[in-house]
This record gives structure tokens, sequence and C-alpha cells, in this order.
């Protein structure tokens, strides 16, 4: 993972997709920054066929290489929800 003049924000929005759940920073950085994550040497020791923990990959990664912190809390997040779609009819 490779960021470049990145905010906390912007970077942290690109966390939520391999963890699989909204990532809230609560840093209170409010920069630009440049980092490399490197998650290589956490998937070297994956066996053949084994099912990858990316929560922990990302949270050893993160608290070893940046000295950020992932923790697990309950916090209001704003979802959008669409509950029916309808397709509008087009003319030939």
């Amino acid at each position: 993972m490779v960021a470049q003049h990145a905010t906390m924000a912007e970077f942290i929005g690109t966390l939520a997709g391999p963890l699989r759940t909204p990532v809230i920073d609560k840093t209170g950085l409010t920069g630009r920054y440049d980092f490399t994550v490197d998650l290589s040497s956490y998937f070297a020791d994956a066996k053949p066929g084994q099912q990858t923990d990316m929560t922990s990959i990302m949270m050893s990664a993160l608290r070893e290489q940046l000295g950020l912190n992932l923790e697990s809390r309950k916090e209001p997040v704003e979802i959008l929800v669409i509950d029916h779609a309808e397709k509008n009819p087009t003319g030939n």
C-alpha cells in the first residue's frame, strides 16, 4: 500500500474494503503524508490454501510500520440504504 500526499481520512477510506467494515479516523492528524505499508512479509508466512486474516494482517502492519492502532468499537456511521428502485421506460 502506497500513499502519496494523502490525508488520514483518504488513507482510512482505503482500509474499509479489505477489512470489510467501516473504518473511522480518530487520529486527529490533519496534514498530508507520504508512506508505504509493506504487507508481503505477512503473506509469506501463510500456508498454501490457508485463509488469510486481513484484519490481523492490517492491524499488525499498521502498528509495526506506522505506529497506528486499529481498534474495534461501536460508533455511529452513515449508511445509505436503497429500499426500492425502478427502471423508467425510455423511448425507442
